[in-house]
């Protein structure tokens, strides 16, 4: 068990590449192998929360400046958010397996701190305000193609299980795509 590896696969590591081929944005994934001691016995790839849902994060992150700095009564029930997502978050960072499937864990809690994160912008200066609802929506529409790019490649190509006429349609739609695009080039 290494909760470093854990830790950097839903929370911090920027864990993609860019190909020329579509869905152009692929999920790469820590390489437990980085991380000496490690005992993981399933890392499948897994892109980081801040990547994953940049809106979400950057609005939690709202709240907690503005539950620090400007909107000292939202302290206590964020408060009560974190200790409630800590025991789910610990065992995450310290379990065995890493799984994309796993980020969707903390939703609930991304959400309930995005809600405050949305409270807390009347409470900042104009100029501050703006930036971040700019951000905001900026990264909201951003993370569509990513969600689209990462489920179409993470069901198409990476899980177990899918049934092979299924991966074969993703593969025959990638190939479509880039043929298409190919062909369109002047």
């Amino acid at each position: 068990m290494c909760p470093g590896a854990n830790f950097d696969s839903y929370v911090w590591r920027p864990s993609f590449v860019l190909r020329p081929s579509f869905p152009w944005f692929y999920v790469a994934g820590a390489n437990p192998a980085d991380y000496p001691g490690s005992r993981i016995d399933l890392a499948e790839q897994t892109l980081s929360l801040p990547f994953t849902m940049p809106a979400l994060v950057l609005l939690a992150a709202t709240a907690a400046g503005g539950a620090l700095w400007r909107w000292p009564g939202s302290r206590l029930p964020l408060a009560v958010l974190l200790v409630g997502a800590l025991p789910m978050s610990l065992a995450l960072f310290t379990a065995i397996a890493i799984s994309h499937r796993y980020t969707a864990d903390f939703i609930p809690p991304l959400l309930a701190g995005a809600a405050f994160g949305v409270a807390a912008l009347p409470t900042l200066p104009p100029a501050l305000r703006r930036l971040l609802g700019t951000l905001t929506v900026v990264l909201a529409v951003v993370a569509v193609p990513i969600t689209l790019a990462t489920t179409l490649h993470y069901q198409g190509e990476l899980v177990w299980g899918v049934p092979e006429e299924i991966s074969g349609q993703y593969l025959s739609l990638r190939q479509q795509f880039d043929a298409f695009l190919t062909t369109s080039r002047p």
